[in-house]
Parts: structure tokens; C-alpha cells; sequence
């Protein structure tokens, strides 16, 4: 689940006096694809949980979530977010994953891209950046089509978690609050469970 209390937040928006918080959804979303994937056989390790309630700086919440995934050397790590762009219209999910090799070191910005310190891009051709390419697509794929949602497709993006991480690893971004009928959308125990429904079974075709 993306984000925690404070150092690194998530976004906000509030639609007819009611507020959607990015950290909540993601917990939410995460919690239920929990439950899916270990109904599939998985044994799933969270970096954040419900009761949690870290104000880490944004460097030290994502380098921890990377560090537990790589100490356990997980097979998978996917990483749950919510949208939010200026454009009230923007809707629909994106996946993305990132080719840049990873623990090259760079600049972190506030959206948690790091950047190469490096003048060109490093690309890393593996299995996991193949296999978390074709996770993000099945999975963006699976969603649009059996939900009826816009789909916006994937993108290889030097996200810190994704990028840092050395199993198959992708980030979702379900939606936008930013959009008023998503939000509400979101919000609702139903959407979430079959988002995570699909994406358990997408994960497990792979593993």
C-alpha cells in the first residue's frame, strides 16, 4: 500500500464535501488483494499495515519498502496507488514498471521518481524487467476490459520502489480521486475487491 502518514502522503481530494485520502485507498485496495493472492497460495508480506501510522521522510518510506522486499527476497512486489492529476476528466488505471538498473543511485523527486545521476539512462535487459512489463500490461489489460475502465496502458517509469527493487515489481495506480465519479467509484468495497480480484489472478498466471 502506497504512502503512509506523513512524509510521504499520498493525494487528497474532496468531491461534494467528501474527502478521499490516496494512503486510506491504497490500504484498502492492498489489504483486499492480500487476501486474493493468498487465496491463490501466496504468502503475501505487507511493507505497510492497517495500523500503522509512520511519518518517515519520503526517502526513508520508500528505501524501507524496497529493503524488506529485497531481505525476503520476494517473487513479486507490486506497490497500490490512487491518481490524481489538474484535469477533473483524467480517468482510468496505468501500471507502470521501470528498466533502469536498479540501486544506481539519483535524484528522488517529490512524485518518488528517482533519476539516474548518471548523464544517459542505465536499461537493464532481465527477467525482471520482461516479466514486470508483461505483468503491467495483463494486468492493465484485465481491468479495463472486464471493469469497462479507460484504459491508459503502461509506462516504464524510474519509480524509487519499482526501480530499486530486484524481483518482477509494478505499480498500479487505480484510478483518479482527482475525478469526482472515480472517486466515488474507488470508494466502494465492490470496485476494490474486484479490482483486486483481477489483478490476483493476473499475478498468479505468472507465478
Amino acid at each position: 500500500a502506497g504512502h503512509n502518514y506523513g512524509g510521504d502522503d499520498g493525494a487528497y481530494a474532496t468531491h461534494n464535501g467528501i474527502k478521499y485520502v490516496e494512503r486510506d485507498l491504497n490500504m484498502s485496495v492492498a489489504s483486499k488483494l492480500k487476501r486474493a493472492l493468498e487465496a491463490n497460495g501466496f504468502e503475501v508480506i505487507m511493507t505497510r499495515n492497517h495500523s500503522d501510522r509512520e511519518t518517515i521522510s519520503l526517502r526513508q518510506s520508500l528505501a524501507k519498502r524496497v529493503n524488506i522486499a529485497n531481505y525476503l527476497n520476494g517473487d513479486f512486489f507490486i506497490s497500490i496507488h490512487q491518481n490524481s492529476a489538474a484535469s477533473s476528466s483524467a480517468n482510468g488505471v496505468e501500471v507502470y514498471y521501470s528498466s533502469a538498473m536498479p540501486l544506481s543511485g539519483g535524484v528522488l523527486l517529490k512524485s518518488g521518481v528517482e533519476y539516474n545521476n548518471l548523464q544517459s539512462k542505465s536499461y537493464v535487459a532481465s527477467e525482471k524487467v520482461s516479466k514486470s512489463k508483461l505483468i503491467s500490461k495483463s494486468i492493465v489489460d484485465s481491468i479495463s476490459k472486464q471493469m469497462e475502465r479507460n484504459n491508459r496502458g503502461i509506462y516504464d517509469r524510474d519509480f524509487y520502489v519499482i526501480k530499486n527493487t530486484h524481483m518482477p515489481s509494478v505499480l498500479v495506480e487505480c484510478g483518479f480521486i482527482s475525478n469526482a465519479n472515480e472517486a466515488k467509484k474507488l470508494a466502494t468495497d465492490s470496485l476494490q475487491q474486484t479490482m483486486a480480484e483481477i489483478m490476483a489472478t493476473e499475478i498468479s498466471k505468472q507465478f
